[in-house]
C-alpha cells in the first residue's frame, strides 16, 4: 500500500493533533499547515490561544472556517492546562501534541497510522525528530534522534533521556486519559513527566523515520528552570516507587536510574555539593556504572565546571554542528 492510499478500514482512525500556543503568530501557521497537508487526511486540529496577547487570532483567522479544525482561547494558565484543555475537545481514537513552533513531516500521521495498524494491541507509537533553527529564513539542523523499537517497553530509556517527545507519537487517546493528563503546577518537564506516566506499562513500536521538526530555543533562563521542575519530577517517582514497597531488581535500576537523572539536572544547575552526594550514593549501590556507564565520567567532569559554562559550550557546540537544510 502506497503512502496516502487507504481503504475505508484503513482510514478509520480519526488523529486528533493538539497544538497549545502562546504569542507564536510567526511560527504558528508553518505548525498548522504542516498538519493540514498531511498525506493521512482523517485528522482534527485543536488549536489552543493561552491567551496569546499577539496577532495569533488575525493569522489563524483562514484556518477557523475549516470542518476539521477547532480553536479554543483561554486566559493565559499555561500550557499543560492548554494542552489538557485541549484534549477534552478531542474525537480522534490517538492523540498528537503538536507545539507551534514545531512541525511535521508530510507524511508523519501516515507512517504512525500504518503502525498502529499492524500492532493493534498497541498504545504507543512513534519516530524521530530533528532539532532545528532559523537563520534569516533558512532552516538548518542541529541534530537528529532516530530509533528502532519493537514491541519493548522504555520506560528507563524515557527516563534516560526523551525518546518519546512532544509531536513524536501518536497515543491512544483512553490511556492519556487514564494518566491523568498534565499536570499544571509545572511549568517546565511537564511533558517528560506525562510520558513517563503513560509508558511505564506500556510497549512501544517506533520507526527510525523522521516525524517531527522541533524549534530550538536559545534560552538560559528557561534552561535552569527545566533543571528545576527535572528534578521535581524525579524526585515525586522516585517517592511514588519507594510508596509502593517494591524491592524487586528492576525497580531498584529504575531508581538509579533517575537519580542519575538528578545528578545531571544538579550539576547544570550549578548545585554541584548535591550533585556529588547523589553520585556518592549511586556508587555505593551500583559500582559498575562507574566501569560501564561513559556518562558518570562525564558528569564527574561537569561537577567542576560552572553551569553558565557548560551551556555556553552546548550552544556553540549546538551551532557548529548545524547544517543547512
Amino acid at each position: 500500500m502506497n503512502s496516502g492510499q487507504y481503504s475505508n478500514q484503513n482510514y478509520k482512525y480519526k488523529v486528533s493533533i493538539i497544538i497549545p500556543t502562546y504569542n507564536r503568530s510567526h511560527l504558528v501557521a508553518n505548525a498548522i499547515e504542516s498538519v493540514l497537508n498531511q498525506t493521512y487526511k482523517n485528522v482534527e486540529i485543536v488549536l489552543v490561544d493561552d491567551g496569546s496577547t499577539d496577532n495569533t487570532l488575525a493569522v489563524i483567522q483562514p484556518f477557523l472556517q475549516l470542518n476539521n479544525f477547532k480553536y479554543i482561547f483561554q486566559e493565559n494558565k499555561g500550557r499543560s492546562y492548554a494542552r489538557n484543555q485541549g484534549l477534552s475537545h478531542t474525537e480522534g481514537e490517538f492523540i498528537l501534541f503538536l507545539d507551534s513552533d514545531d512541525y511535521l513531516e508530510l507524511d508523519a500521521i501516515d507512517v504512525l497510522v500504518k503502525l498502529s495498524l499492524e500492532y493493534p494491541a498497541i498504545n504507543i507509537f512513534s519516530g524521530g525528530y530533528r532539532l532545528y533553527q532559523v537563520k534569516n529564513g533558512s532552516y538548518f539542523e542541529i541534530y537528529k534522534r532516530q530509533f528502532y523499537i519493537h514491541l519493548k517497553n522504555i520506560f528507563i530509556e524515557q527516563i534516560q533521556g526523551m525518546i518519546l517527545n512532544m509531536g513524536n507519537n501518536i497515543i491512544r487517546k483512553s490511556l492519556i486519559q487514564a494518566s491523568g493528563g498534565f499536570n499544571c503546577s509545572l511549568d517546565y518537564a511537564e511533558d517528560w513527566e506525562l510520558l513517563l506516566k503513560i509508558c511505564r506499562y506500556e510497549n512501544v513500536v517506533s520507526t527510525e523515520k523522521i516525524i517531527l521538526n522541533i524549534y530550538r530555543h536559545s534560552d538560559n533562563s528557561s534552561f535552569l528552570h527545566i533543571q528545576e521542575s527535572v528534578i521535581s519530577v524525579a524526585y515525586n517517582m522516585i517517592n511514588k516507587l519507594k510508596s509502593e514497597g517494591i524491592k524487586d531488581n528492576l525497580t531498584k535500576k529504575i531508581i538509579i536510574e533517575l537519580e542519575k537523572r538528578l545528578i545531571m539536572a544538579y550539576n547544570r544547575k550549578n548545585d554541584k555539593f548535591r550533585a556529588f552526594i547523589l553520585l556518592l550514593s549511586v556508587l555505593k549501590r551500583d559500582i559498575k556504572s562507574l566501569i560501564t556507564n561513559i556518562f558518570l565520567y562525564r558528569e564527574i567532569v561537569y561537577m567542576f565546571i560552572s553551569a553558565n559554562l557548560l551551556i555556553t559550550a552546548r550552544t556553540m557546540q549546538l551551532k557548529l554542528i548545524s547544517k543547512k537544510r
